[in-house]
């Protein structure tokens, strides 16, 4: 009977090691999508600009610096409010 419940008790400790392992991997897998989603917002907004298509925002000097850093606040912005609504759900500990 002892050795029944001792199997039992490393049974249920394997399962809850397993239970945190795989949380942890879908905390990784959402900070991965997370960034993924960012990146790929701010590229779908500079690809456009980065082509050599003549648009009047050429015309203007010193724009490129302001431009780019304006495109790495929205992606941090973006990856920030991921994070937070993925925290305000629950789905983070």
């Amino acid at each position: 009977m002892q050795v029944r419940e001792y199997i039992s008790d490393t049974e249920d400790y394997i399962n809850i090691q397993l239970d945190y392992q795989r949380n942890q991997l879908f905390q990784f897998q959402i900070m991965l999508g997370a960034s993924a989603l960012s990146l790929s917002m701010g590229m779908a907004i500079v690809g456009p600009v980065s082509m050599n298509i003549p648009i009047p925002i050429y015309n203007y000097n010193n724009w490129f610096t302001p431009f780019v850093c304006s495109m790495v606040v929205v992606c941090i912005s973006i990856f920030f409010s991921v994070i937070g609504y993925v925290r305000w759900k629950g789905l983070f500990e």
